[in-house]
């Protein structure tokens, strides 16, 4: 099971959560989405995470995104680029 502890990686995962609810995310909202990631079967991390935030959300991200004017897009780009580096991390 992965870990999600990298400080960067969580805040991009934060982040977009909060936009998509419109508010800041409690610190046991911040633990299931944790708890979500780690538990997740996906095989990448920027998949885990938007599955984790897909739950804290209770709607897919791309519902909430197709009618939202903030800058969604622009944070899964930086979830993904962190993912990645997560990703690449993990494999050594």
């Amino acid at each position: 099971m992965t870990v999600v502890s990298n400080e960067s990686f969580l805040e991009a995962i934060y982040m977009i959560a909060e936009k998509l609810k419109g508010y800041a995310l409690t610190p046991d909202e911040k633990k299931a989405i944790i708890q979500s990631f780690n538990n997740s079967q996906k095989p990448t991390s920027a998949e885990r995470a938007s599955e984790a935030i897909e739950k804290s959300i209770h709607r897919p991200i791309l519902e909430k995104k197709s009618f939202s004017l903030d800058n969604i897009d622009n944070l899964l780009l930086q979830m993904k680029i962190e993912a990645a580096k997560w990703d690449k991390e993990k494999q050594k």
